[in-house]
């Protein structure tokens, strides 16, 4: 609502936006549903100290292990050939910044990773090789969550100083946006 200001002009307020955290945990809330995975619709990003988008990833089975060769989303498959979310978003941010993607631990530096929920173990692991320190989780938990692989988890980003962060934020944001576009459909 505006209000008419003492020079006679109408005073706009400023819209409210969503915190950092909340924009980007909300965007790849919505980007998840095109991960196929039945047990965890997992999306993560990886965003650089300009808030700039570097790496995106879902968790996702490479097409070299499609259903014609007996793999699916069974979990003797998912063991053996699920790219989890995490991996899949630093591959695509090492190949924007490396050619050959080899890394270097300061590639990282200064970046934040947005995953929809609790990184898993293995993420962690690659997310430290290269050089990550910040992960911000979301609220999506995975339909088979492993407590004692989150205190494994927990307890390597502890000992390598690396903040996992759980992101609390207020994700209506979405929810308006989406239905001021309601026009569209």
């Amino acid at each position: 609502m505006s209000e008419i200001a003492d020079n006679g002009t109408r005073k706009l307020q400023p819209k409210i936006t969503p915190h950092r955290d909340e924009y980007f945990m909300g965007t790849i809330l919505v980007e998840a549903v095109m991960c196929r995975d039945p047990i965890a619709q997992k999306a993560a990003l990886i965003v650089d100290h300009k808030d700039r988008r570097v790496g995106f990833g879902i968790n996702f089975i490479p097409k070299e292990f499609n259903t014609t060769k007996g793999y699916g989303w069974d979990e003797r498959s998912r063991e053996l050939a699920l790219v989890h979310a995490e991996e899949a978003a630093i591959d695509t941010a090492l190949k924007r910044y490396i050619p050959g993607g080899q890394a270097h631990l300061e590639v990282f530096d200064r970046h934040t990773m947005y995953v929809t929920g609790p990184p898993s173990l293995r993420g962690v692991r690659r997310a430290m090789s290269n050089g990550l320190r910040d992960i911000v989780y979301g609220p999506l938990m995975p339909q088979y969550f492993d407590d004692v692989e989150w205190e494994e988890t927990q307890e390597l980003a502890k000992a390598y100083v690396m903040k996992l962060v759980s992101c609390k934020g207020n994700f209506g944001w979405v929810r308006d946006r989406v239905a001021s576009l309601s026009h569209l459909f």
